[in-house]
């Protein structure tokens, strides 16, 4: 009686060592696979950007093109233009100079492409890389091949991630370079002046996503750490280029608007929505700088509307919706199950632990902030993918420790438990009524087994593995035929066709075909160098791109987009640039009629 306690802690502990994996260096098979990963994601964006004819379809979008644009110049920045009304637009500062809001690291890796007349490429290539790197990621933190390409695929099968990840968003740089700072400090010996350098090219792009790798690599670097003095060594090559973006941040903050401290997010903020901002609570009742256009009005109405909502007895909502829409991103919802999975393989087994400190410091992070957009879970849904992959190989291998009879009564205990822990995060975190009832299956059959796999235990598991299988292959296999490469979501509601507009348009009552329409006729106005007035409608919901690269230097282009102010207004701005015809665009009906300078 005595010996059957410590028998009991040695099964445990056998148990232990067979569900922890072995680590193992990426090879050349592993390489190979690499590529086939980012052959597959890349094309998998292309095919969704060839859905919006290739063309920015954001607000945010065309600033950062308008960015990387001036960028080529040479410039960081533009002269403020002498009637700047005329130009304001979304993100876009037109005092005390004329440029984006946004830091300069996104538009330095658009730049290239955008000089050779192919801008999306970037992003997809970007897309590409991160499933490729993922998979590499995934191998170095000990997780069966298997494992690894469904973690790529989850990531290069993704509706919403291809929707919002291969775009000129930054989230298509800073998620490549989250995922390639995990894979580095993956490797047995990480070298931390490396992951100082990826940390900060990545607040160059996205500062919270930065945050968050700096804690993780902070993190890695002590639990790995054996000695003190090689610590401080690591502490110090790691912050000493961190310590140098820091700085180049401030220079570019101060030759902004002349102050290290101050933003030129801050300062687009402080202009036209001083509510917005991080915090929790409610915003401080500041006056805007400048009215807020009507074009603009909608933006400022959203950044309002959730500022004002962002408080603490809401938070735990909030972050249940951010849960919510990070799932969202999964090709099947049931996978979540896996994920789940991988959370507690992260903790027992220490496999791939970095994604899920990484997904929770950015989770963290990201609830200071108001805004709770689809498109800011890009940079946390590479986390999702490498915990599901966990998830997986935690699954196979409580299976096959099922099969041993030494390790039979602890694998089937640790089923139990963690069948009951899906049952139990199933409702608490995401609402019985919402979802389907595969998890809540996943969760019973792992309870069963503990029952049914002692008499029956071959059939059994067999049984409940091919049902697995069969359900998960399923849901890949709808998603891979459906989904992935339609532009969902993005229809537009808000004007009906005119008769102005370009048979493309009349055909489908869709934002992109409109935006086609919109380049198009600007292609067709350049050569006459005229200035174009878009009048937008009154519930503006086409982001119809008002911005001018080179405006006010030798590199403006022939073509001058502008804000309709009304007839007697727009002639002042063409009595300014004289010699060029001016055009109004009624955005509703799609009208073009030509305007008249002043006598």
């Amino acid at each position: 009686m005595a010996q059957r306690p410590m028998a009991e802690i040695s099964a445990v502990r056998r148990l232990r060592q067979a569900l922890r994996p072995v680590a193992a260096p990426p090879d050349s098979r592993d390489r190979w696979l690499a590529l086939i990963c980012a052959a597959f994601a890349m094309t998998s964006a292309v095919l969704a950007r060839s859905h919006d004819h290739f063309l920015p379809t954001m607000q945010d979008e065309h600033a950062y093109l308008f960015q990387a644009k001036t960028l080529l110049q040479g410039r960081l920045f533009l002269p403020s233009p002498t009637l700047p009304e005329f130009f304001e637009a979304p993100h876009v500062l037109v005092v005390p100079r004329y440029f984006a809001k946004y830091p300069p690291g996104n538009a330095l890796a658009l730049a290239p492409f955008v000089a050779l007349g192919v801008p999306w490429l970037w992003p997809c290539a970007a897309f590409g890389a991160t499933a490729a790197v993922l998979f590499l990621y995934l191998r170095r933190a000990r997780t069966s091949r298997t494992a690894a390409l469904l973690g790529a695929a989850l990531l290069a099968l993704s509706p919403l991630d291809l929707m919002f990840g291969p775009t000129l968003l930054s989230h298509a740089t800073s998620a490549l370079l989250a995922v390639v700072t995990l894979a580095e400090l993956s490797r047995r010996e990480p070298r931390p002046l490396l992951v100082g350098a990826l940390v900060g090219a990545t607040l160059h792009a996205r500062q919270l996503t930065a945050v968050a790798l700096g804690v993780v690599a902070l993190v890695a670097l002590l639990v790995a750490a054996r000695q003190l003095r090689p610590l401080v060594r690591a502490l110090l090559l790691l912050g000493a280029p961190i310590a140098v973006s820091v700085a180049l941040a401030l220079a570019y903050n101060f030759a902004a608007v002349g102050s290290p401290l101050f933003s030129p997010w801050q300062l687009w903020a402080r202009q036209y929505t001083p509510f917005d901002g991080p915090g929790i609570g409610p915003p401080p009742a500041l006056p805007a700088e400048r009215a807020v256009p009507p074009h603009l009005q909608d933006v400022a109405d959203l950044y309002r509307g959730s500022r004002t909502s962002h408080l603490w007895p809401r938070l735990p909502d909030i972050a249940g919706r951010r849960l919510d829409q990070l799932a969202e991103f999964l090709p099947q919802r049931s996978l979540l199950a896996l994920a789940l999975l991988g959370v507690a393989a992260a903790l027992f087994t220490g496999a791939a632990w970095l994604a899920l400190l990484f997904g929770a410091a950015l989770f963290t992070a990201q609830l200071g902030f108001h805004s709770g957009l689809l498109q800011h879970e890009v940079d946390k849904y590479p986390a999702l993918c490498a915990l599901a992959a966990g998830g997986l190989d935690l699954a196979l291998a409580l299976y096959s420790a099922a099969r041993a009879r030494a390790l039979q009564r602890p694998a089937l205990g640790a089923a139990a438990i963690l069948g009951g822990a899906l049952l139990l995060a199933y409702p608490a975190l995401f609402g019985v009524a919402a979802w389907p009832a595969a998890i809540i299956f996943l969760g019973l059959a792992a309870a069963a087994a503990c029952l049914v796999l002692r008499a029956a235990e071959g059939v059994a598991a067999a049984a409940l593995v091919a049902i697995f299988v069969a359900a998960e292959g399923g849901a890949l296999g709808r998603a891979l035929a459906s989904t992935p490469w339609k532009s969902a979501g993005r229809g537009c509601t808000d004007a009906t066709a005119g008769p102005g507009l370009d048979a493309a348009a009349r055909g489908e009552d869709c934002q992109t075909e409109r935006l086609a329409a919109f380049d198009s006729l600007c292609r067709r106005l350049a050569p006459e160098r005229a200035v174009l007035f878009v009048r937008f409608p009154h519930a503006h919901r086409i982001d119809y791109p008002i911005v001018n690269p080179g405006l006010g230097t030798a590199g403006e282009g022939s073509l001058l987009l502008a804000v309709d102010r009304g007839a007697e207004e727009d002639r002042r701005l063409l009595d300014e640039r004289r010699g060029r015809p001016g055009y109004v665009l009624d955005a509703a009906t799609w009208q073009l009629t030509r305007l008249e300078p002043s006598r």
